[in-house]
């Protein structure tokens, strides 16, 4: 896959991609800014249920800014909302 061009994978590859550059060795907070949003719900799933395990997992922080009140409420420990 190393060769392929970006257009060349879905939406939900991209973003699993992404991802995973994002969580190096040395990462200790993640900053998910509306990650999901343009994906199926299945992919939006799949992936907020990797990235709580895999956070707590390695003891990482994830600061999450969503429109979404459902996904906050869900992901969430603690929760500032801005007007």
């Amino acid at each position: 896959h190393k060769d392929r061009y970006p257009h060349e994978f879905s939406g939900g590859q991209r973003q699993r991609i992404c991802i995973a550059r994002a969580l190096g060795k040395r990462t200790r907070f993640l900053l998910a800014d509306e990650i999901s949003t343009m994906l199926d719900l299945i992919t939006q799933s799949q992936i907020w249920h990797f990235l709580m395990e895999e956070t707590q997992r390695r003891g990482i922080g994830m600061i999450v800014v969503s429109h979404s009140p459902e996904l906050v409420e869900k992901v969430c420990t603690r929760v500032v909302e801005l007007k």
